[in-house]
């Protein structure tokens, strides 16, 4: 689900922002892999930001037509993980210009 795609972004995301060296967080990423697969699907993900941060500001698109589907409540579950997402992303785009 969204939820899911969008936690998905932000676990490899955040392991980047706000690093004034990404060489850096490049080689800690690598030392704190738990196996260097996991390593290396985050590194190669990471390297195609911009095109999953298009992809991830279409999904964001679709949420008014979500809520409308979903019964327009802000109390249900799906509303409540979408809206910490929601806070996540936005910290990310206060970070620099290639996550907005």
């Amino acid at each position: 689900d969204l939820t899911q795609l969008l936690d998905r972004f932000l676990a490899i995301e955040e392991k980047f922002v706000g690093r004034a060296n990404e060489d850096e967080a490049k080689r800690e990423l690598v030392k704190s892999a738990p196996s260097p697969d996991v390593a290396t699907e985050t590194l190669f993900a990471h390297a195609k930001l911009p095109r999953r941060a298009r992809v991830i500001n279409a999904l964001i698109k679709t949420v008014p037509q979500l809520q409308t589907k979903l019964g327009g409540t802000s109390d249900n579950e799906f509303s409540s993980a979408l809206e910490l997402q929601l806070e996540r992303l936005a910290a990310l785009e206060t970070a620099g210009p290639e996550y907005a």
